[in-house]
């Protein structure tokens, strides 16, 4: 009866042909064990792909929420800032914004503080804030 070709799977592939040339049964030897590695490398690519993608995600996400955390505007009121807006809700940007009269609504990390514009004066001039 006829033997066929039979396959153990190694480190190396070992192949048994029944063949009548030497030649023969070494490049069936040598192409096999080349279609193995090659088969191997495509396994090992696939499998490690989807862990590759996460781990590309995992770092783009965490660079996103420190990005997120840098802009976070109460972040910045922990440490000791404050927004001020006008009562229509606007943030306060210029002293020409804050009539005598106007009131102020001071939001700080714990809260907010209401005040009404006494005075107003430009860089280093006097002016008031009374909330009392």
């Amino acid at each position: 009866s006829p033997r066929w070709p039979t396959v153990r799977s190694g480190r190396w592939c070992r192949v048994r042909v029944v063949v009548a040339d030497r030649g023969v049964r070494v490049a069936v030897a040598v192409a096999v064990r080349v279609a193995v590695a090659v088969a191997v490398q495509v396994v090992v690519a696939v499998v490690a792909s989807p862990s590759r993608v996460l781990d590309a995600a995992g770092l783009r996400t965490s660079q996103w929420r420190r990005l997120m955390a840098a802009y976070d505007y109460q972040r910045q009121l922990e440490r000791g800032y404050s927004v001020t807006r006008l009562a229509d809700g606007r943030v306060l940007r210029s002293v020409a914004d804050a009539q005598p009269g106007a009131e102020l609504v001071t939001q700080v990390a714990d809260g907010t503080v209401e005040s009404v514009v006494s005075g107003a004066g430009g860089a280093g001039g006097s002016g008031g804030v009374g909330g009392r």
